[in-house]
């Protein structure tokens, strides 16, 4: 604390102010002790450029000039005041003295007898608005004004203001914008003096007001504030506190949003200041001025907005804590975009920044994003309902662009797009339209393609039979889960055949069973021109390995074809891959115009699971490492597809580059396929050949996700071989318990209770919701899980 001396101790003729430091502790060591009363100063550095000393403890010691000012102003005339100023009592110079006493701010304003805001040196405008105040202040000191609303204040003032004489309310109101334009108002430390005060005043000059007042004056005055001045009025003891937003979002994403414009010289102070106000304050964020300011930035955002956008090649965090606080609004919607392709916590996150509408805006591209996600239709659904106001509200052609590829996306979500497409056309205000491309992907969606025609027809009707061409059945010839009933119903509803062309051809004897159906689909009252064509396709997929003399033929087509074949072949015959061989094929795809389109020989039959094929197309010299279109390995395509004896065959060839699973993108998609494929005998297979090494974290996660995918056998085998720390959790709280229970995997929640003591009552905060397995599992109506789980729960109890 410092003991400021009265005006009497002054040293010199200039008149030097004098202070004594002492120890005091904001508790007493006993109960019979109190502690020392004291005041606490909330002020403005001001520049530094220029210097006033004081003396401490009878040495020199340099001050700003505002804060010179500002003690000469609080100097008693004849007696020590107890203050304490930040300035002096904290050792500027030791950053670990400074990160401990900021922790300490709060409480030591929340203590303080009384705290000062000292707005500045005293003008004759000024001297209007605090002489006005201070005669006010002293009319209603008798006054029982609790539960007083705005207009019996303003009832008040006005009625006393009618009966003052020589007052002039101009200067008086100008006298309030000066001192609410202040620097004070734009510091960053100030909000938290100003938010634990318990007692407060107002003083610029020699000239003081209780602060309470002072918060009310501009509605008294008539004076329009600044939204940020007013938000510090609002935190002010006073009449109003408890009725503001400062009793209700005190969270730290509202208080960077409200002032994160303040001024600081340190921009670390910028989320420093506001630690001591936050009503979600963290225990991984604490004034530490050991760090440097990018790695507060690294601390703050994954807290504010639940993503770690290091994660995120696509998107760029902010660079420095003053860019974080200017566009705080804007990084939702990056974080929205981030949590709608989430397959796995994107709905936690999505309701988590959602909750803060309506200040959140939907991007185009989040909406696509959520409607390709596959696992989390919920995503989207929410988002549309709570935003699809956006949409509607234009007719722009940019507008209808996004519509139709909203659309668009919906029809190629294969697990839950046909409740997406049906949400979207049945929207009464949504204008959304089928259009020839969302019928080109919607055919060609394997798992739901003919249930999203019916849904198309179902809303449009007749107008879509012109867009059932030729070519949009050649499309759908392509999709060999459901394409022949697509055709079938394009049928049915055109009336009439469809011309058999030699790609419907080629296409069709690619697949013996699937082919004959499709054909004979087909060939409804085809002309006899045409039924010919089909014969010689019938003949060869009638024969015992129907694929021989398709690939025979091939050999004396066109080198594109040839490559094709090929292609084919690794799929579906070994034999017919050696013929094509024999033949001069090549076991690789070295034209990359080719490649664009195509997968290579040597990953179509790691994805068919033929290992003889794989064998073989080795022995001919097959790229081993040559990457597919979505940048996978044969490796990786092979640990994905759960074929253990194609992994081991891959890891016997020489060939295979080590150094591709060194890379950090590459190592953790093997490990992640593996563990999607729910085969802990192939993830033992890349341990024991020195592929992967797994760290404690690694293995954790394999057990959260494979409980996330019920992978019962991986989930015991990582826990009761690897060591998984069953209750770890992911760095947003999520157990494995709690993944089982949202996805509805009942074996695997009842292994991790009975087997491995999972916690049935762990709990994860996500804003203002706790969530638990039990939770979880009644939120997504998983009532086998919940039955479970209470079940559990109840021997425990008992």
């Amino acid at each position: 604390m410092t003991q400021l001396k009265p005006e009497s101790f002054e040293i010199g003729d200039g008149g030097l102010i004098c202070c004594e430091l002492f120890l005091a502790s904001l508790t007493p060591d006993t109960d019979t002790q109190s502690p020392i009363p004291y005041h606490a100063l909330s002020y403005v550095w001001g520049s530094g450029s220029e210097r006033r000393y004081i003396q401490v403890n009878g040495r020199s010691f340099q001050v700003t000039v505002n804060l010179h000012e500002a003690l000469r102003c609080l100097q008693l005339p004849d007696h020590e005041r107890i203050i304490w100023v930040d300035a002096v009592c904290i050792n500027q110079k030791n950053p670990r003295e400074q990160g401990h006493q900021v922790r300490q701010m709060g409480q030591i304003y929340k203590t303080a007898g009384l705290v000062i805001y000292w707005l500045g040196v005293q003008t004759d405008h000024t001297k209007f608005c605090l002489d006005a105040l201070h005669a006010f202040q002293e009319r209603v000191r008798d006054v029982t004004y609790e539960g007083w609303t705005w207009q019996q204040w303003r009832d008040l003032w006005q009625s006393w203001a009618v009966k003052r004489k020589h007052s002039d309310p101009s200067l008086e109101r100008e006298g309030l914008r000066t001192l609410l334009h202040s620097p004070w108002f734009r510091r960053v430390w100030i909000l938290q003096e100003v938010a634990n005060s318990q007692f407060a005043e107002v003083l610029c000059g020699k000239l003081s007001v209780r602060a309470g007042l002072f918060a009310l004056a501009p509605q008294l005055m008539g004076v329009q504030t600044e939204a940020h001045t007013q938000a510090v009025l609002d935190m002010m003891p006073g009449p109003f506190r408890r009725d503001s937003w400062f009793s209700e979002s005190r969270d730290l994403y509202t208080l960077l949003e409200k002032f994160g414009s303040s001024e600081a010289t340190d921009p670390r102070d910028l989320v420093y200041a506001l630690l001591g106000l936050s009503s979600d304050a963290s225990p991984h964020i604490q004034p530490d001025y050991e760090k440097n300011e990018q790695e507060v930035v690294q601390a703050v955002f994954p807290f504010l907005y639940h993503i770690d956008l290091n994660l995120q090649a696509k998107f760029c965090g902010p660079a420095t804590l003053q860019d974080l606080c200017k566009r705080v609004s804007f990084f939702n919607e990056v974080a929205l975009e981030v949590a709608a392709a989430n397959e796995i916590s994107g709905d936690c996150v999505t309701k988590f920044i959602l909750s803060r509408s309506p200040r959140v805006n939907v991007r185009e591209s989040t909406l696509e994003a959520a409607a390709r996600n596959g696992a989390k239709r919920r995503i989207l659904l929410i988002m549309l309902r709570q935003h699809l106001g956006q949409l509607t509200r234009s007719t722009t052609s940019m507008v209808k662009n996004t519509r139709e590829s909203l659309v668009e996306t919906a029809a190629s979500n294969e697990p839950n797009g046909g409740r997406i497409l049906e949400y979207l056309l049945r929207h009464p205000q949504g204008h959304f339209s089928v259009t020839e491309k969302v019928l080109f992907t919607a055919v060609r969606n394997r798992a739901k393609g003919r249930g999203l025609i019916q849904i198309c027809f179902s809303s449009c009707g007749d107008e879509l039979l012109p867009m059932l061409t030729q070519r949009l059945v050649e499309a759908a010839v392509e999709n060999d889960s459901c394409g022949k009933d697509i055709i079938s119903d394009f049928m049915e509803r055109r009336g009439g055949p469809y011309k058999i062309t030699d790609q419907i051809i080629r296409i069709a004897a690619s697949s013996p069973v699937r082919g004959v159906r499709l054909l004979n689909t087909l060939m409804v009252n085809q002309e006899e021109s045409d039924q010919s064509k089909i014969l010689p396709v019938l003949d060869w997929v009638a024969k015992s390995n129907p694929y021989i003399p398709l690939f025979r033929q091939a050999v004396t087509v066109q080198d594109d074809d040839l490559k094709q074949a090929l292609v084919m072949a690794c799929r579906h015959s070994t034999k017919a891959v050696e013929i094509l061989l024999e033949h001069g094929a090549s076991a690789n795809l070295e034209d990359l115009s080719f490649y664009d389109l195509s997968p290579s020989p040597l990953s179509s039959a790691v994805f068919a699971g033929q290992a003889e094929t794989v064998r073989l197309l080795i022995r001919h010299g097959a790229f081993v490492n040559q990457r597919d279109m979505r940048g996978r390995t044969p490796l990786l395509l092979a640990a994905e597809t759960g074929s253990l004896t194609i992994v081991q065959e891959l890891l016997k060839c020489d060939r295979v580059d080590v150094n591709l699973a060194d890379h950090q993108n590459a190592l953790f998609g093997l490990f992640r396929m593996t563990v999607t494929s729910g085969r802990p005998d192939i993830l033992e297979a890349l341990l024991t050949h020195g592929l992967l090494r797994l760290s404690q974290s690694d293995v954790d996660l394999a057990m959260r996700w494979g409980a996330r995918l019920g992978h019962l056998a991986l989930v015991d085998i990582v826990i009761g071989k690897w060591g998984a720390r069953v209750n770890s959790t992911t760095r947003h709280g999520w157990t494995a318990l709690m993944r089982a229970a949202e996805f509805g995997h009942v074996a695997v929640v009842e292994s991790l209770i009975d087997n491995w003591g999972a916690d049935i009552n762990a709990v994860n905060v996500i804003g203002k919701s706790r969530w638990t397995a039990l939770l979880l599992a009644a939120e997504e109506g998983h009532s086998a899980v919940v039955d479970a789980i209470r079940k559990r729960d109840s021997m425990n109890f008992q």
